[in-house]
């Protein structure tokens, strides 16, 4: 155990305080007639100590115990060799602060034996100097060293017991679990039990937070009586608790047991303002082996926590397997991120059928991956833990981008809807409606023919941004699924309010509308809810004829599963489609579409000229001189429309964005070619194409300004074609003048 740093510097600046003083009566003339040499050691005895406190920045408490006592005996030293007089009175006051850092370092014997001491060197030299043995001198000294020192103690005391308790529940805090777990009385076995009010978040919301206070207080009530023998009861954060167990109580087979108990007794209805509000609860505990540090011991808890809730348990108690699995997991995650560029993910397919005409109304787009040693693994093996790290947005890009380009490529033969499930942690991303608007247009895909499914988890967590965020989405045109309906917390007030056009009904409801009543009076009640709500109505998990004819009779709209068609690649979609073969594209196209902050783009563009300039007509004619082509361009993207600020070889007139080639280098972020539009299924059915204008060459460079993309330099050709590797750098190189010629024009206005 190391000293703490403020009582230790504290001590420190005594001790120099001290040395200046001493050192400077000592040698100013005048000043002190007797023991000038005695006291001169003592100046440079406490400078010394002062610097050791300084310097030696984890001083240990045994090494800290000296140091305190000393001070004790060098005041008294000084006292003495001065033999009484003012000098000896004022060393004798500075006893007082060697009495109160004794009392916060030294167990009562030493401190009394430390006071003691003080008190009968330092108040015989005063009775000494007043020539009159009297016994004031020593009582004085005695009771101020004596108070001064107990005052000390108790409001250290104090401090540390509400540093150490959560002033909500009275429980320990963090740092008291810590301080007692750490303490030699836990030093035999322990265990850690955690406790999480599961779902906390969405209790504030519906009582308030003093509602959520209330619940938390009588929820605290409950758990010193879960467990009478627990040195230590805690409240970690706002909805996790914590039991500390000791000797028998911490046997492996007892902590299972308490956990189950806390599980079953901690599930309960607790009654905020007249309403009843049901709270769940997951428990994660963990034993340590003595000698064990408690911060392992915590660690592990938190593991097993963690483990329950993404497992979806009621409770996980730590053992070794879980650690391997962590550890597989951080293994796993690092081959997706390294696995999305390398094209091992794929897509599979599984058609969604009319329940009444069973015409083919939609597809669903499935994720796979291709592991390189596990072979093709389900989206169980992979995506939760995606979930958990920043590469569930990368993953849900791929997707979305790889759906809506088979999609668009499908329309050669028939057109496809397409549903894509949308990720969470993306729904809540800043630049998620820029991301859909620019793959639609990258790859010429009507908005209708996208259906994005978000989960009922994925809404109540940000009600407002959900309904923001897909308000702005249905505004693009694209449809909005409310995907596994029936198995979170939507009211039917939030329900009404959300920008929806269907729901997707649980398959874990209408596998078994069969064999259990409640779920077919659920299924049924949801079948009248979407016809109030004009909503169309999906089933998922259809897996027999009779499960069929009952939805088809209910109302539902669409049915999917087993029994209509299993996922398959696209080239298992052919039956379904009524053709020998789905065309599928011919080489996966690349992950390079981006999320783009497209309000940090457009305040960037802001500050730049968007008129003609000569200048960069000259660089446009550079460009086309470089590379060959007849026709070159430097272009800003705005919000709705390019502006051509320079251009050679033609005069076009600034266009919509959604025709634009130069839209596609702005989702991407970095240079794109297009060797031949038309072979591409992402520009076949441009108007800039398939026009007048005929163009089938594209290659374009991205211009910044404040690090986001404002425009490009490109070249384009009427015939397909590639550039080589030292035109390509050409034209990165010509986007640069471009960049510092736009940033000269906004420092000085124009």
């Amino acid at each position: 155990m190391t000293s703490p740093r403020g009582p230790r510097q504290a001590l420190a600046a005594i001790y120099a305080v001290g040395a200046v003083l001493t050192l400077g009566t000592c040698w100013v003339p005048g000043w002190l007639e007797r023991g000038r040499l005695v006291v001169t050691g003592v100046g440079v005895a406490a400078a010394l100590a002062s610097i050791l406190l300084v310097v030696c920045r984890q001083l240990a408490d045994r090494l800290v115990q000296p140091v305190i006592a000393g001070g004790a005996v060098l005041i008294a030293a000084e006292t003495w060799a001065t033999g009484g007089g003012v000098e000896s009175a004022t060393y004798a006051s500075f006893s007082v602060w060697a009495a109160m850092f004794a009392a916060l370092y030294l167990r009562p014997v030493a401190y009394a034996a430390q006071v003691t001491c003080s008190v009968v060197i330092t108040g015989s030299a005063l009775a000494l100097a007043a020539h009159e043995p009297t016994v004031v001198p020593f009582v004085l000294l005695a009771g101020l060293q004596v108070t001064s020192g107990h005052l000390i103690r108790v409001l250290v005391r104090r401090l540390t017991l509400l540093a150490h308790r959560d002033a909500l529940t009275g429980l320990l805090s963090e740092s008291g679990l810590r301080a007692v777990g750490a303490s030699p009385t836990a030093s035999q076995v322990r265990a850690l039990v955690l406790i999480d009010v599961d779902g906390f978040s969405e209790v504030n919301e519906a009582v308030g937070r003093e509602g959520g206070d209330e619940i938390l207080t009588a929820f605290a009530a409950e758990l010193p009586r879960l467990a009478p023998g627990a040195p230590a009861v805690a409240r970690l954060s706002s909805d996790v608790f914590a039991l500390l167990l000791v000797g028998g109580d911490a046997e492996p087979a007892a902590v299972q047991a308490l956990a189950e108990r806390a599980s079953e007794q901690l599930r309960r209805a607790y009654s905020v303002g007249g309403i009843e509000i049901d709270v769940e609860v997951v428990v994660g505990a963990a034993v340590a082996s003595t000698g064990e540090l408690f911060d392992l011991l915590l660690d592990r808890a938190t593991s097993a926590l963690s483990a329950a809730k993404r497992e979806d348990r009621a409770v996980r108690v730590w053992s070794s397997d879980l650690a391997r699995n962590a550890a597989d997991e951080l293994v796993l995650q690092s081959q997706l991120r390294r696995g999305i560029p390398k094209g091992e993910l794929v897509l599979h397919y599984q058609p969604q059928y009319a329940a009444h005409s069973g015409a083919l109304t939609g597809v669903e787009a499935l994720v796979r991956w291709e592991h390189p040693e596990r072979g093709l693994l389900g989206p169980y093996a992979f995506l939760p833990l995606a979930e958990r790290s920043p590469v569930i947005v990368e993953l849900t890009t791929w997707v979305l981008s790889r759906a809506v380009a088979q999609a668009a490529w499908w329309r050669q033969v028939a057109e496809v809807p397409v549903s894509v499930n949308l990720s969470p942690r993306l729904l809540a991303h800043e630049g998620l409606v820029d991301l859909v608007r620019a793959v639609l247009a990258m790859h010429g895909l009507p908005a209708r023919l996208l259906t994005l499914e978000v989960t009922e988890t994925a809404v109540m967590a940000q009600p407002e941004r959900a309904r923001e965020v897909l308000g702005e989405l249905r505004a693009l045109g694209v449809r909005i699924s409310l995907d596994d309906f029936g198995t979170g917390y939507t009211s039917l007030a939030m329900l009404a309010d959300l920008p929806l056009d269907e729901l997707k009904v649980d398959r874990r409801f209408v596998s078994a509308i069969l064999t259990a009543d409640r779920d077919a009076a659920i299924v049924r009640s949801i079948a009248a809810l979407a016809r109030r709500l004009d909503l169309e109505l999906v089933a998922e998990g259809v897996e027999d004829e009779e499960t069929r004819r009952l939805l088809a009779e209910w109302g539902y709209d669409v049915l999917q599963g087993f029994l209509l068609g299993r996922p398959s690649p696209v080239e298992g979609l052919g039956p379904a489609l009524g053709r020998a073969r789905v065309p599928a594209l011919a080489e996966p196209l690349p992950a390079d579409v981006q999320v783009v902050d497209e309000a940090a783009r457009l305040r960037a563009l802001a500050r730049v000229r968007t008129d003609r300039s000569e200048f960069l007509d000259s660089v446009a004619r550079l460009a086309a001189q470089l590379c060959g082509t007849p026709i070159a361009l430097v272009d800003l993207v705005g919000e709705e429309e390019l502006v051509f600020v320079g251009a050679t070889g033609t005069v076009l007139p600034g266009g919509p964005r959604e025709h634009s080639f130069c839209t596609h280098l702005v989702a991407a972020q970095r240079p794109v070619q297009v060797p031949d539009a038309r072979q591409d299924p992402r520009f076949a059915s441009n108007p800039l194409v398939t026009g007048a204008r005929g163009v089938r060459f594209y290659a374009g460079a991205p211009v910044r300004s404040q690090g986001e993309v404002v425009g490009t330099v490109c070249v384009l050709d009427r015939a397909p074609r590639t550039l080589d590797g030292e035109q390509r750098a050409a034209l990165e190189d010509l986007a640069r003048i471009v960049e510092a010629h736009l940033e000269v024009q906004a420092a000085v206005g124009g």
